[in-house]
Order: C-alpha cells, then sequence, then structure tokens
C-alpha cells in the first residue's frame, strides 16, 4: 500500500528508511527538492506536489509517462556542467510504481555531443538503488554473457546494476534523460535521490564469488542445494523402479509378458550401449 504524505510533512520529517550509502554525492532529491537542477518534462509529468510512503517506509515522489511515441524526464544542471571525472557511476533511488516490470532507458550527456546509454528491467517490488557505470560496462566486459541476477544486496541496500554503452566526457555532463519508448497506458515510478559514486565496490559484489566450491550459484537457493562434504557423502534414495523391491511381487525385471502368454527378457533399448560394470535395474 503506498500513502500520501503533505509535501511539508515530508520536507521537515520524513526520513527514508535506508541512508544514501556512503560515498554517494546527492544531486537532487525528488522529495526534498531545491534549486540545484532543472528538472525537464515532455509527455511525461510529477502529477502530486505529494511524496508517497512506500510500505517499506521509504518516501518517494511519483513520476507519470504518459502515452506518447518516447516520454521524458531531463536532468540537468542548474548553470554549467557537471563535473563527474572522479566518480564511477550516476546513481538514481527508485521503485516501479505499477505491479509490474517496466522497461525505462537512461541516456548521460557530455557537453560535446558524446552519449552514454542503458537500458533498465525495473522489477516491480522495494525500492533499489540503480547505478549505471559512467564508463561503458556489461557482462561480456565481465567475462559472462549474462549478468548476475538483478538486484543484489550491498551493504544491506538492494542496488540494480545496469549495463551501459558509449563514451562520455565525465568532467563535461549535461544532462541526464530518464525515458520510456511507446507505453500504451501512464506507466509510474518513484524517484528519490539522484548523484554519483564509486562503482567499484558494487562491481566487486556483483561480479565475484559467483559461484560456490561445488558448483553451484551462490546467488540463489533450492531444496536440494549442495552445502556439505558430507551431504554430498550421505546416501541418496534409490529409484522404487531401479531395484527388485520395486517390482510387483512374483515378477522379474528381466523378464516381461509377451501377449501369447510366454515370458521374453527384457531387452535394452535401441541406441543403448552400457559397459560391463553397469547396473541394470539395480542389480551388477
Amino acid at each position: 500500500m503506498i500513502r500520501t504524505l503533505p509535501a511539508l510533512f515530508a520536507l521537515l520529517f520524513a526520513t527514508p528508511l535506508m541512508a544514501a550509502p556512503a560515498g554517494q554525492q546527492t544531486l537532487f532529491n525528488f522529495v526534498r527538492p531545491a534549486d540545484v537542477v532543472k528538472v525537464a518534462t515532455q509527455d511525461a509529468s510529477l502529477p502530486q506536489y505529494n511524496a508517497e510512503q512506500t510500505a517499506e517506509g521509504e518516501v518517494l515522489r511519483r513520476i507519470t509517462f504518459n502515452p506518447a511515441a518516447e516520454p521524458s524526464l531531463v536532468l540537468s544542471p542548474q548553470n554549467g556542467v557537471w563535473d563527474w571525472s572522479q566518480s564511477g557511476a550516476m546513481s538514481l533511488r527508485i521503485q516501479s510504481a505499477m505491479d509490474w516490470a517496466l522497461t525505462l532507458y537512461v541516456k548521460v550527456q557530455s557537453s560535446d555531443g558524446k552519449t552514454l546509454v542503458s537500458r533498465i528491467d525495473l522489477p516491480a517490488g522495494p525500492a533499489q538503488t540503480l547505478l549505471i557505470p559512467l564508463q561503458a560496462n556489461s557482462p561480456l566486459s565481465q567475462g559472462m554473457k549474462a549478468g548476475p541476477p538483478m538486484p543484489i544486496t550491498v551493504e544491506g541496500q538492494r542496488v540494480l546494476l545496469a549495463a551501459s554503452a558509449g563514451d562520455i566526457d565525465r568532467s563535461q555532463v549535461v544532462s541526464v534523460t530518464l525515458s520510456m519508448l511507446k507505453p500504451n497506458a501512464a506507466q509510474s515510478i518513484l524517484l528519490e535521490r539522484f548523484g554519483v559514486q564509486d562503482s567499484e565496490p558494487v562491481l566487486k559484489a556483483a561480479y565475484s564469488e559467483l559461484v560456490d566450491a561445488y558448483g553451484q550459484s551462490t546467488r540463489a537457493r533450492w531444496p536440494e542445494k549442495v552445502s556439505s562434504d558430507e551431504q554430498l557423502k550421505a546416501p541418496r534414495p534409490r529409484n522404487r523402479l531401479s531395484s527388485k523391491a520395486g517390482w510387483p511381487r512374483g515378477t522379474n525385471p528381466h523378464w516381461i509378458n509377451t501377449a501369447a502368454g510366454t515370458k521374453a527378457r527384457r531387452s535394452r533399448p535401441a541406441g543403448f550401449s552400457a559397459p560391463k560394470n553397469a547396473t541394470v535395474a539395480g542389480t551388477w
């Protein structure tokens, strides 16, 4: 459930459940806006002056993208350019306001016209910190065909690390554009902190220790997941059809009854070849 708060109350008293990570520089806060960043929209809007409190206790501001070719939200410096040369990633606290995942596009542009672009697959659920590396980065550049599951948890916060492509002059950033492509109906997201931060800790957390000592993913759990050598050594239950005990009383797994009422030896399936020491129906 999402509740609205009066803007003054949100401004004076609301505190996000998660504080900004160490090393993050906040340039603009959608909940407590200051006249330091220009905010422009095209076929998009901030439909209400109030902030909204989520079920998790965070306070964020709604942005709605209307049905159009490419509704967008553009952030730019109030004066001059942003110098992000000492930062590794752009950050944005974000949440889908819908009950389904959304696809967003982010474009960072420098004064020389160069751009860095990123596609964001924003899942439904609680807020997360979106991180876009300011230098081209992808799973392939990390030696993987596909990236690890996102979001991940870093220092107690949900983080969505995106891939990015292109090249910009990080010391001369002039705009950041957040857009959607041809939404069929109005789609909303919730935003709070916009800024920059170091990307190395998150990259390391995302792409290191992906596989455990048993060759299993460290990012998922399932009932049969091996957690110790003892679990591997423990006897496993045998398939009831793999031993004589599993066959009806008075029958032999090596023989079958034919239509003529006689017995015939069970044949091995065509194309199957087993070594001499292999087991058949539980016997050597």
